[in-house]
């Protein structure tokens, strides 16, 4: 990411290899895996979804993926709507089953792209939306674009840089790139530590980690004006669960949304479901406040010259 050459093994052990090495760039913080897929094109459309899901042990059907991860767009779609202007120019790279296009396509001109040809097809035939199934720099020929997104994309690439570069091609003078990634400072490594919970966030398919450094210091790299910040996603009972089980929870909807232990209906839910609420959003304000969310979001605007 900062084109040096010294690193350090810091990790041994990824989700699907207890023997994966993990090494830490001396430089600027980033981690970073081998690439082990000499044809990242054909592993995404053919093998990704059968071996990783936002639902543990279940491989789900574009239709499926859409209807859990759907509701859980409102924090990505404000945050976006506050920032780029309304009737903007935007390709989504790697928009999975459309779920956040769909927040955003009745006041944007939206575009999609990914490998995978039944969400591709998805996102086309049930959100009727034009989605390609080629890389960026073969997408839409010809088109220029106001934003590019990419929502946890880059950790799966070899080369952010050089897709960075590619993506800045595509953009208009003043147009902006969006991407998120998974935070290497969030609150369970950095804070709580837990073994378990640092196997299980490196990934095999995952083989770049940012530090809040590494992407501002990237993005800036390659003349964009850019701004990192970051926001935790998963809820205080997740990170409550980590601490007490040492292993997720089954979905993406269970581990971000507040628990609410009471049901619907109870005399007592609405006073006690409230309370556990404004302790979900407390947490997430303390890890903000220090800079521990899961999250890192990237916003960088191509100079006009």
């Amino acid at each position: 990411m900062c084109q040096q050459t010294k690193s350090q093994l810091v990790h041994v052990g990824v989700r699907e290899n207890p023997n994966r090495e993990v090494y830490e760039c001396e430089v600027c913080g980033s981690h970073f895996l081998t690439p082990p897929f000499p044809d990242q094109k054909e592993y995404y459309q053919n093998q990704y979804r059968k071996e990783h899901s936002d639902k543990i042990g279940s491989e789900l059907a574009s239709a499926e993926q859409f209807k859990l991860m759907r509701p859980l767009m409102s924090m990505r779609t404000e945050l976006f709507k506050r920032n780029i202007p309304l009737g903007a120019k935007v390709l989504e790279v790697g928009c999975a089953s459309g779920f956040f296009l769909d927040t955003i396509k009745d006041d944007y001109t939206c575009y999609g792209t990914d490998f995978n040809p039944d969400d591709a097809a998805y996102v086309r035939d049930t959100l009727n939306l034009p989605c390609d199934e080629e890389d960026l720099d073969e997408c839409f020929p010809g088109e220029q674009f106001t934003v590019i997104c990419a929502f946890h994309v880059l950790e799966h690439l070899p080369d952010p840089v050089g897709w960075l570069r590619k993506a800045k091609e595509r953009l208009i003078g003043g147009g902006w790139i969006y991407v998120e990634v998974p935070n290497l400072i969030n609150a369970l490594l950095a804070l709580y530590q837990i073994p378990e919970f640092q196997t299980f966030f490196y990934r095999e398919p995952h083989v770049s980690y940012f530090t809040m450094y590494a992407l501002a210091e990237m993005m800036g790299n390659l003349g964009f004006e850019a701004r990192v910040t970051q926001r935790q996603d998963y809820s205080f009972y997740n990170n409550l669960n980590w601490l007490m089980t040492k292993q997720p929870q089954s979905d993406a909807q269970v581990a971000r949304n507040p628990l609410m232990p009471v049901p619907d209906g109870h005399p007592a839910a609405e006073v006690v479901n409230r309370w556990f609420v404004r302790v979900n959003r407390e947490y997430m304000t303390m890890l903000d406040t220090m800079k521990a969310g899961d999250t890192l979001i990237g916003l960088a605007r191509k100079r006009e010259i």
